[in-house]
Protein backbone atom coordinates (compact mmCIF):
# COMPACT_ATOMS: atom_id res chain seq x y z
CA UNK A 1 0.00 0.00 0.00
CA UNK A 2 1.64 3.12 -0.77
CA UNK A 3 1.33 6.48 1.19
CA UNK A 4 -0.49 9.77 -0.42
CA UNK A 5 1.41 12.59 -0.36
CA UNK A 6 1.10 15.29 2.44
CA UNK A 7 -0.76 17.30 0.31
CA UNK A 8 -3.60 15.22 0.10
CA UNK A 9 -3.48 13.88 3.64
CA UNK A 10 -4.37 17.18 5.01
CA UNK A 11 -7.94 16.54 6.71
CA UNK A 12 -10.69 19.61 4.94
CA UNK A 13 -10.59 22.61 7.27
CA UNK A 14 -7.62 22.37 9.01
CA UNK A 15 -4.76 24.72 8.51
CA UNK A 16 -1.59 23.29 7.87
CA UNK A 17 0.50 25.56 10.18
CA UNK A 18 -1.33 26.42 12.95
CA UNK A 19 -3.01 29.88 13.87
CA UNK A 20 -0.68 30.31 16.88
CA UNK A 21 2.65 29.77 15.19
CA UNK A 22 1.71 32.25 12.61
CA UNK A 23 0.58 34.92 15.45
CA UNK A 24 4.02 34.41 16.70
CA UNK A 25 5.53 34.82 13.51
CA UNK A 26 3.69 37.86 12.72
CA UNK A 27 4.47 39.36 16.65
CA UNK A 28 8.53 38.14 16.19
CA UNK A 29 8.69 40.48 12.68
CA UNK A 30 6.51 43.06 13.69
CA UNK A 31 8.70 43.89 17.13
CA UNK A 32 12.03 42.91 14.88
CA UNK A 33 10.89 46.05 12.74
CA UNK A 34 10.13 47.99 15.55
CA UNK A 35 13.54 47.18 17.03
CA UNK A 36 15.55 47.81 13.52
CA UNK A 37 13.76 51.30 13.18
CA UNK A 38 14.25 52.38 16.77
CA UNK A 39 17.04 51.42 18.21
CA UNK A 40 19.24 50.43 15.09
CA UNK A 41 21.17 53.90 14.18
CA UNK A 42 21.64 54.89 10.83
CA UNK A 43 23.90 57.81 11.43
CA UNK A 44 27.77 57.42 11.94
CA UNK A 45 28.75 58.41 15.55
CA UNK A 46 29.74 62.14 15.89
CA UNK A 47 33.19 61.43 16.68
CA UNK A 48 33.31 60.14 13.71
CA UNK A 49 31.24 62.74 11.82
CA UNK A 50 32.95 65.30 13.33
CA UNK A 51 36.48 63.74 12.19
CA UNK A 52 35.06 63.63 8.52
CA UNK A 53 33.53 66.97 8.83
CA UNK A 54 36.96 68.59 10.02
CA UNK A 55 38.89 66.57 7.44
CA UNK A 56 36.84 68.29 4.67
CA UNK A 57 36.33 71.79 5.89
CA UNK A 58 38.08 73.30 3.47
CA UNK A 59 35.74 71.72 0.53
CA UNK A 60 32.55 72.52 2.66
CA UNK A 61 33.82 75.96 3.11
CA UNK A 62 34.01 76.53 -0.99
CA UNK A 63 30.57 74.74 -1.10
CA UNK A 64 29.28 77.63 0.92
CA UNK A 65 31.29 80.16 -0.82
CA UNK A 66 29.88 79.30 -4.50
CA UNK A 67 26.51 78.87 -3.10
CA UNK A 68 26.41 82.10 -1.99
CA UNK A 69 27.82 83.49 -4.75
CA UNK A 70 25.35 81.90 -6.68
CA UNK A 71 22.31 83.67 -4.20
CA UNK A 72 23.73 87.06 -5.66
CA UNK A 73 24.22 85.79 -9.21
CA UNK A 74 22.25 87.06 -12.28
CA UNK A 75 21.16 83.33 -12.40
CA UNK A 76 19.61 83.12 -8.49
CA UNK A 77 16.15 84.34 -10.21
CA UNK A 78 16.16 82.78 -12.93
CA UNK A 79 17.05 79.16 -11.32
CA UNK A 80 15.20 79.70 -7.72
CA UNK A 81 15.24 75.92 -7.37
CA UNK A 82 19.32 75.56 -7.43
CA UNK A 83 19.03 77.93 -4.03
CA UNK A 84 16.88 75.89 -2.11
CA UNK A 85 13.20 77.27 -2.48
CA UNK A 86 10.74 74.04 -3.20
CA UNK A 87 8.84 76.38 -6.09
CA UNK A 88 9.86 78.89 -8.41
CA UNK A 89 9.36 82.43 -7.04
CA UNK A 90 6.36 85.00 -8.96
CA UNK A 91 7.53 88.33 -10.19
CA UNK A 92 4.91 90.51 -9.16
Amino acid sequence: MTRKPWILRIEAGRAIVPKWLWRLFLFACVYGIYYILAYETWLPRDKEMIAQFRAHRAEFEEVVRRHRAFKESKYSDKYPLLIGSSRPTRKR
